[in-house]
């Protein structure tokens, strides 16, 4: 059934997932070869310090989830790949604030409570997660 929210179609929870999985693929291959590779230790110019992998996990984390789909109009590579994209409610450009809310924070919201703010997005009629009500977004096709 197609839902349309201001003249937009809504990306059903199946084709979310589906980007989710890429997008978790990519990010794991990413993270592993720029480990494999040390890219870190050669970035510091060699000098025996390394990143922890903490870190550089967040710093990649806040590139993919917050800056990227500043950049690309709403899109990771997973929701590009299925042609869907975050957008907001009220047409406003889409900030690195509202991403930083939407994917954080509102990710550990959804999560927390055994994925039921991911589940949410099944039976309510904007099919928005948890973490697209704190920031004001819907994912739509296009």
């Amino acid at each position: 059934m197609m839902l349309v929210q201001d003249g937009r179609e809504l990306a059903d929870v199946k084709t979310r997932a589906q980007a989710w999985v890429i997008d978790i693929t990519l990010f794991t291959l990413l993270r592993g070869l720029i480990e494999l590779l040390n890219i870190p230790n050669i970035a510091l110019g060699g000098s025996g310090v390394l990143i922890s992998g903490g870190i550089l996990t967040v710093v990649l984390m806040v590139a993919y989830l917050c800056i990227l789909p500043t950049l690309t109009n709403g899109r990771t590579p997973g929701k590009a790949a299925l042609g869907i994209r975050i957008v907001t409610l009220d047409n406003q450009q889409l900030t690195m604030s509202r991403l930083f809310i939407r994917n954080w924070l509102g990710y550990i919201a959804s999560g927390l409570p055994l994925g039921a703010g991911y589940l949410w997005a099944a039976q309510n009629e904007t099919r928005q997660t948890w973490h697209d009500l704190a920031a004001n977004t819907i994912v739509v096709k296009g």
